[in-house]
């Protein structure tokens, strides 16, 4: 990690909303996973992955629910914690002035 993004890191950590998303090491919840995307993962069996699936459009593209409402509530709440905390924000690219680095 370079210096400034580390530093971006620390100054962030004492702002966090949702101190559950930063635990380490990093555990999923199983609220926070779609029951049907769960029910799949601990089956595993290829019928229980291709039951969830909905093919968006034929033979080409598939979608799936992953993530539960909650989770992703307080993803977007975490995100828009950052925003306002004024710390630099990375981007994927330079071409994407909306989207945010994660990790």
């Amino acid at each position: 990690l370079n210096s400034e993004r580390l530093s971006t890191i620390r100054r962030y950590a004492t702002m966090v909303r949702n101190p559950e998303l930063f635990v380490s090491p990093p555990t999923w919840r199983e609220a926070w996973l779609d029951p049907s995307f769960f029910r799949a993962s601990q089956d595993g069996s290829q019928k229980a992955w291709r039951s969830i699936l909905h093919e968006e459009l034929p033979g080409e593209i598939y979608s799936f629910p992953v993530f539960s409402e909650e989770f992703c509530q307080l993803l977007v709440d975490e995100i828009f914690g950052f925003y306002a905390s004024g710390l630099e924000a990375r981007r994927p690219n330079s071409m994407n002035a909306y989207g945010i680095i994660l990790n």
